[in-house]
This record gives structure tokens, sequence and C-alpha cells, in this order.
């Protein structure tokens, strides 16, 4: 009695090689034109300059002065054109073009942040790059204002505003022991005067959508974090009591 035969099968044909994965700006390119919709159009609706939407579809990152925004700028286009922000943003992170590692820890840990706050090695991560020391200035001042940037910088009293913003969350990292430069407000004030004039922050834009606000872990988290050093942050303060009734994502 023989045995019975096993089918060979072909290496090569059983391996079938994975979909090649869709840059994110082709998504939006063909999403914004099959909605019928123009860059310029485009543009308008997400406070940007046509030459950065024109970025975004031929994922041209090295565009942009400030790469940190680019997550924001993605998820912003996306919920524009009713895409799922998150598989844009996958999309961009599969193709190695991630955001700079401490953004991306702070933004991978945000479900968490959300439920149960910031946890220490998160606030040191933050802290150490100075993220939250710019990141927390520019999403409080712009989104209290209902400004654009060109407005904050421009503007002195909101100038002066913004730049105590910074050197409260630069204080209280350099009493949680983080070695911060000496000159970080003063090279992020520059910073600031690159950007383009027209663009708004993320949490701006989610203001006017009627979306949740990360604004407790960004100047809260400086209020918070200064309270446990005994210093007083009242700029960071007034930010958070101001935006304080629309975290949750419409006014109260």
């Amino acid at each position: 009695m023989s045995e019975a035969s096993t089918p060979q099968t072909d290496p090569q044909q059983a391996q079938t090689p994975p979909e090649p994965v869709q840059l994110p700006g082709r998504r939006l390119r063909e999403a914004r034109e099959g909605q019928g919709l123009t860059q310029e159009e485009a543009a308008e609706r997400l406070h940007l300059h046509h030459s950065q939407v024109a970025a975004l579809e031929n994922d041209d990152y090295a565009h942009f002065s400030a790469p940190i925004f680019i997550r924001g700028y993605l998820n912003n286009y996306a919920r524009l054109l009713g895409l799922d922000p998150e598989e844009v943003v996958r999309a961009l992170e599969q193709q190695g073009l991630e955001q700079p590692p401490i953004l991306s820890e702070l933004t991978a840990a945000m479900p968490s942040v959300r439920r149960h706050g910031m946890p220490m090695h998160i606030r040191a991560v933050v802290l150490a790059g100075g993220t939250i020391v710019f990141l927390a200035a520019l999403s409080g001042c712009t989104t209290l204002a209902r400004q654009p940037v060109g407005v904050v910088r421009g503007d002195p009293d909101l100038r002066a505003m913004f730049e105590a913003a910074m050197r409260e969350a630069w204080s209280t990292g350099r009493a949680k022991g983080v070695a911060l430069p000496d000159d970080l407000v003063a090279q992020q004030m520059r910073f600031l005067d690159g950007l383009p004039a027209e663009m708004r922050s993320s949490m701006q834009n989610d203001l006017a959508a009627g979306n949740r606000l990360e604004v407790p872990w960004l100047s809260g988290a400086v209020v918070r974090m200064a309270r446990e050093c005994g210093i007083d942050a009242p700029v960071s303060a007034t930010i958070l009591a101001a935006l304080k009734p629309y975290c949750a994502g419409a006014a109260r």
C-alpha cells in the first residue's frame, strides 16, 4: 500500500507579496479630487498656505519649517476630507517618515494620558526635548486668541504672553532637573518668527470644529508640574482656565 502523495507547492506561488502601502499624500489628493475640491479651497479651509497643502499631497515633509506639526496637519486634512486620521498617520509611519521620537512617544501615550494623566516618564521625555515648552505656548496662545501665528507673534501683548508661557515651562523643566539650554526660549522665539503667518495650531482648529482640546495635557501639564516644584505659572494657568469649558468639545 503506497503512501498518499502530498501535493508540492511552489514556494514562490505560496508567498503573496504584501500590497504596497499607499502614501498619505496620495490618499489625501485622491480624496480631495474625489470631492471636487481644489488645493486652494482645501488650503483655505485648513488655514494653510497653498504650498503647504501641495507639500502634504506630495509627501514633501522637508518643505515644512516645523516638522513636529506634520502629524497635526495630516490629522486636520484627513478630518476635512472625511478620512480616518489614524490610518493616514499610520501610512506615514509605515513609510519610515515618522515624527520626531519625543513627539511620537507623547502622542502614542495620549489615549492613556487622557484617562489617567501624564505618566512621569512621558513628562520627562517631553520636558527633556523642550517640546512642551514650545507646543504648550503655541497651542494655548493661538487657541485662546483665536488667531493664527502671524497675529500672535506680531501683537506685542500676545507675543509677550507667548514668551512668558514658554518661560514658565522652561523654568519648570529646569526645576525638575532637566538640562534645558539657557537660551531655549530665545531659540524658540526665533523659530516662531520663521513659521508661516497664516499657520494655526491643531488645537485651535479643534476648538473651531467643536472637538476635544488637549490643553489639560499641554498648559495643564505645565501648571501641574510647576505646582509640584513650588513655581507659579500664571500664564499657563490662565490659558488652562479660559479653555477649560471647551475641553470636552463644546462650550458649557
